[in-house]
């Protein structure tokens, strides 16, 4: 369940907002260097279950989003290199945008 706003506004809040945005950029764009050489979707999609949940928790609900969805593709049999590179991107958008 997301905090309220009020919660979100304490001062150590926002320093666990600013890390888990810091870190979860840094991260991502290390999968996203990966992703045409030694892509590891095992990692990705335990990140991803992760950043889903943090970021519901953190209010960044577009952050939550886009790493349900890669949570979704890693977790599927097989999936296509080409939604790969667009959900990473629509993360990696999404990372940005806070």
């Amino acid at each position: 369940m997301p905090l309220p706003p009020e919660l979100l506004a304490d001062p150590e809040m926002e320093g666990l907002r600013r890390t888990f945005l810091a870190d979860g950029s840094r991260n991502c764009r290390g999968l996203v260097d990966t992703l045409e050489t030694q892509f590891d979707s095992e990692k990705a999609g335990q990140l991803a279950g992760q950043w889903a949940a943090s970021a519901a928790h953190l209010g960044f609900p577009a952050i939550a989003a886009a790493a349900r969805e890669l949570h979704i593709l890693m977790s599927a049999e097989s999936f296509a290199r080409s939604r790969l590179r667009e959900v990473m991107r629509q993360l990696q958008e999404a990372f940005a945008g806070q």
